[in-house]
């Protein structure tokens, strides 16, 4: 079975805070009230492991969820907007 990605996520002093889908990471960065944006922004799989958007990017791919690649096509980098 093929790793998924789950949702946007930030690990936020430590912890992994995630909305559900379709949440962005400005929605999260909202919701913890972060202005200083002092969180790392990545993804939460489907299996619980937080990942960057570079390893997120790898496996939007190969789990084929990545619906629009938005950003710069030749940079390996995951956005919310290529899934949802």
């Amino acid at each position: 079975m093929t790793e998924r990605i789950a949702a946007a996520a930030i690990l936020y002093h430590g912890h992994i805070v995630s909305l559900d889908p379709p949440a962005r990471h400005p929605n999260i960065i909202w919701w913890i009230e972060d202005y200083d944006h002092t969180g790392v922004q990545g993804f939460i799989t489907d299996t619980g492991r937080f990942v960057d958007r570079a390893e997120g990017y790898d496996i939007a791919a190969a789990s084929g969820q990545i619906v629009h690649k938005s950003g710069q096509p030749d940079v390996p980098r995951l956005y919310t907007e290529d899934m949802w």
